[in-house]
């Protein structure tokens, strides 16, 4: 819809151009290219929605949605005056994770909340049958926050000890980021604050003594208390070398070695699909079939994913699907976006 408008908008006033960036959008289309080629030769793009034996159409969607929802987010430069609002908007709207967490929690009557926000962010919630409960939805708002404080304000900010609030409200998020057990968090927030640290240049300035003064401290208290936390926190810090309680590293354990199982199968189909991918389309019977079986215990828990072809693997999820040549085309996208990234860091607003 915004991507309509914006062409509209580009008919009737010929002033008002899409941004030209030739080095991202040629990747784009090399990769949209690529998916209808895929399209074209492994049977269409089915789905479920529609009444096809087939699904997988709404990856394809999501795929090509992407790729327009490029085109509709540059289809005309932010006024820099607005560029703080609307970056506010960007990352803060994932604040509204937590709702469906809040609808479970209240109970039934509060169910309908469901047709408006997505109910899988509750699915840990649902099924949780021990005392490790995984609140998601918490864990994706605090994420959006933290992204929007380091953006907004900058590490340097954060850390300003003249607004010490900043730095209170940042670890609160860092550690309500933890509720939602996902290991990935906690290691993306680590990966982009040392990020930022070098980008920013304060490794030249007492703000080193300061992060190595908070890690070893923060390193003391895990090392203390890590096993008195809630489960789901200490599922999140389980590949950090300290003790936590057996059930949240087992919990951690089961989920990565069923993904290693699953990745010894698929990585001996690579060479089948390496010129041309088997796409996104699948049987929604046979997907079926194997999840009964699965709850029957009779194949392994990663069978169905094999089926659906949600791989857990950036990797395998881009080669078994489109080959080598969507693969290069994601990685050509990767080098001329983060160019662009780059270069306005050092050049621009």
């Amino acid at each position: 819809a915004s991507f309509f408008l914006a062409f509209i908008n580009h008919i009737m006033r010929r002033d008002r151009r899409f941004l030209s960036a030739p080095s991202l959008t040629r990747p784009l289309l090399f990769i949209a290219v690529i998916v209808i080629i895929t399209i074209t030769l492994t049977g269409g793009i089915g789905g479920r929605a529609l009444g096809s034996e087939a699904w997988g159409a709404k990856r394809y969607l999501g795929l090509f949605g992407a790729v327009v929802g490029y085109f509709a987010l540059t289809s005309q430069r932010i006024p820099q005056h607005q560029a703080n609002l609307f970056t506010a908007l960007f990352f803060l709207s994932g604040i509204t994770a937590i709702l469906s967490d809040l609808a479970f929690a209240a109970g039934p009557s509060f169910y309908f909340l469901f047709a408006i926000f997505p109910s899988e962010i509750a699915y840990f919630q649902a099924v949780s049958q021990s005392s490790m409960v995984r609140i998601t939805g918490m864990a994706f708002a605090a994420c959006s926050v933290i992204y929007y404080m380091l953006l907004r304000f900058g590490l340097r900010g954060v850390l300003d000890l003249s607004k010490i609030w900043r730095l209170v409200i940042f670890t609160l998020l860092v550690g309500s980021s933890m509720f939602g057990g996902y290991r990935s968090s906690v290691i993306l927030i680590l990966i982009l604050t040392l990020t930022l640290f070098f980008l920013e240049g304060l490794y030249r300035q007492y703000y080193l003594i300061f992060l190595m003064g908070f890690v070893l401290l923060t390193g003391i208290f895990l090392w203390g208390f890590a096993d008195h936390l809630p489960l789901s926190v200490q599922r999140s810090i389980s590949f950090l070398p300290i003790d936590v309680n057996p059930v949240a590293k087992d919990d951690a354990l089961g989920s990565l070695e069923w993904r290693l199982d699953m990745w010894k199968i698929v990585v001996k189909d690579v060479p089948q699909y390496l010129f041309l991918g088997k796409g996104y389309t699948f049987s929604g019977t046979d997907f079926f079939l194997t999840e009964e079986a699965v709850k029957r215990g009779m194949y392994q828990a990663y069978e169905a994913t094999l089926i659906s072809g949600n791989y857990h693997s950036g990797f395998l999820t881009l080669i078994i699907p489109f080959g080598i040549f969507g693969m290069l085309g994601f990685v050509w996208f990767c080098w001329a976006a983060l160019k662009a990234l780059m270069r306005n860091y050092q050049y621009g607003d």
